[in-house]
C-alpha cells in the first residue's frame, strides 16, 4: 500500500525572515532588524488582488501611495517588540502566483501540493530612488518567484530489523531559496575621477569627429573651416611693444588711426591684432 498523507493547513504556516547585507567598499552593513521592508506582488490575478486589498498596501517600496489593487507592495507581520518580518506560506504563494491545487506543471499529472515546488526569495536592498537620488534610510523589499518545472522532494529509506523489508518515504514540500540583491550607492572619489576622465575622453572624441566632418566632408566645409580655425596675430612683436610706455602705445595707436582708449593690456592687444595680424603690417 502507498498511503498519501498531506499536512493540513500548510498555507497557514508562517515563516520568519531575518537577513542582512554588507558592502565593504562603501562601509555599509544593513540588516532587517534596523529597517523595514515590503513584499512585492507583481501579478494581477484574483489571489494577488486579494492580497493588495489588505490595509497598508502601497504602490511602491519607498513612499508609495495607498492602494487596494494589484500590483502592489504589502506589509509583513512582525513579532512582538521586533521588526523582523513574518509571512504566512499562503501569502508567499499568492505573491508568486502559485496555486497548490493546480497542476504542478503541464503534463505532470499531479498538483503542486502533491509534488512540491521550489521558490526563490529575492531580498532587494536599495538606498536610491529615481529622480531623488540617495535616501537617508535604506530599505528593502521581497520579490517571490516560483521556479517552473522544478518540483521538490526528499526520500527517506528505512529497513526492518532483519533487512527483509524496505520502506521508502517520499516527502514533498516547498523549498525556499533566498538571495540578497539590489543596488546600494555611495560616494567614491576614485569612481568619480574615473567617470570624469572617461567623459572628457568621449567629449574630446566627439568634438574632434564633428570638427573633422565640418571641415573636410560637408558641402560648405571651406566656410566652416574658416569659422572654426581662428588665426591670431604674430606674437613675435609682443616683446618690442611691451618695452614701450603707455603713452608711446597711445601714440602708435593714433598713428594707425586706432582708438587710444583702454588700459595698457587693451592697447597692446589692439596693436597686435590690427597692426600685426593677417591683414596688416607695422
Amino acid at each position: 500500500a502507498k498511503p498519501t498523507v498531506f499536512v493540513a493547513g500548510i498555507e497557514n504556516f508562517t515563516l520568519l525572515i531575518d537577513h542582512s547585507a554588507q558592502v565593504d567598499d562603501l562601509g555599509m552593513f544593513l540588516q532587517a532588524r534596523d529597517t523595514s521592508g515590503l513584499l512585492q506582488v507583481s501579478g494581477d490575478g484574483p489571489a494577488q488582488q486579494a492580497l493588495c486589498a489588505r490595509s497598508g498596501s502601497k504602490t511602491a517600496a519607498h513612499h508609495g501611495r495607498d492602494t487596494t489593487s494589484a500590483p502592489c507592495f504589502v506589509q509583513p507581520d512582525h513579532p512582538v517588540n521586533s521588526t523582523l518580518d513574518i509571512f504566512s506560506v499562503g501569502t508567499l504563494l499568492s505573491a508568486a502566483g502559485v496555486d497548490l491545487d493546480a497542476e504542478s506543471f503541464e503534463g505532470s499529472g499531479h498538483s503542486a501540493r502533491y509534488e512540491g515546488l521550489t521558490m526563490m526569495v529575492s531580498i532587494n536592498y536599495f538606498n536610491t530612488v529615481p529622480w531623488r537620488g540617495m535616501i537617508e534610510n535604506p530599505g528593502y523589499y521581497y520579490h517571490i518567484t516560483a521556479i517552473p518545472r522544478n518540483a521538490y522532494g526528499q526520500h527517506q529509506v528505512s529497513f526492518d530489523p532483519y533487512q527483509t523489508n524496505r520502506t521508502v518515504i517520499a516527502m514533498h514540500g516547498i523549498l525556499l531559496q533566498a538571495e540578497i540583491s539590489g543596488a546600494l550607492a555611495g560616494f567614491s572619489f576614485n569612481n568619480l575621477l574615473l567617470q570624469f576622465t572617461a567623459s572628457l575622453a568621449l567629449l574630446t572624441a566627439a568634438v574632434t569627429a564633428v570638427n573633422y566632418i565640418a571641415m573636410y566632408l560637408l558641402k560648405y566645409r571651406v566656410y566652416y573651416k574658416a569659422a572654426i580655425v581662428a588665426k591670431t596675430a604674430d606674437f613675435s612683436h609682443m616683446a618690442a611693444l611691451e618695452e614701450k610706455t603707455t603713452a608711446e602705445l597711445r601714440d602708435i595707436c593714433q598713428q594707425h588711426e586706432l582708438s587710444t582708449v583702454g588700459s595698457r593690456e587693451v592697447l597692446l592687444t589692439r596693436l597686435l591684432v590690427e597692426c600685426y595680424g593677417d591683414h596688416g603690417d607695422e
